[in-house]
């Protein structure tokens, strides 16, 4: 039983810190052991394309995204915010304008026809209650602004059929 101990206490220690672990991004929680563990909970998540998702993509494979290939996706992100907002200021429709900030992020990765990497990016507000945002995909009716997605063809640099969900 003595030999048990030392385990069931190292257990339990690793069950606390997992259960109480900061999820602030690029926090540094330090454990009972003296030892540093970075925490950090991202904002955005890979799901890998299902065939069935037929209003997404049709006719293409699934594929990954590589660290540079998600920065490109982040700048092209941003461009279409910034268009998107200059063209609304226009025309004073600032409930469809959108930001970065405060959203969570599902990136859907695909090779289309021609052999182009394409990634299909679906936004919505932070505070978003799912907890399955990180594998499965969060399709929801209105919600306006809280919820947009885009597609964005990483051969081209070029987006195309930006969504916004509209209001009830």
């Amino acid at each position: 039983m003595n030999s048990f101990k030392p385990i069931l206490t190292s257990f339990l220690i690793l069950f606390l810190s997992s259960c109480l672990q900061n999820k602030s991004k690029g926090k540094i929680d330090k454990l009972n052991t003296g030892q540093e563990i970075e925490s950090v909970e991202s904002d955005f998540t890979i799901i890998e394309f299902d065939p069935e998702w037929y209003w997404i993509y049709k006719n293409v494979s699934p594929s990954m995204l590589s660290d540079n290939e998600i920065q490109q996706v982040e700048k092209i992100l941003q461009t279409v915010v910034e268009e998107n907002n200059a063209s609304r200021k226009e025309k004073t429709e600032s409930r469809f304008s959108i930001k970065l900030e405060g959203y969570k992020k599902q990136y859907v990765a695909v090779i289309n026809q021609k052999g182009e990497k394409e990634v299909w990016a679906n936004m919505f507000c932070s505070d978003f209650e799912a907890e399955y945002w990180k594998v499965g995909i969060v399709d929801v009716d209105d919600g306006g602004n809280c919820f947009w997605n885009v597609k964005i063809n990483l051969a081209t640099g070029e987006y195309y059929e930006l969504s916004i969900n509209g209001y009830a």
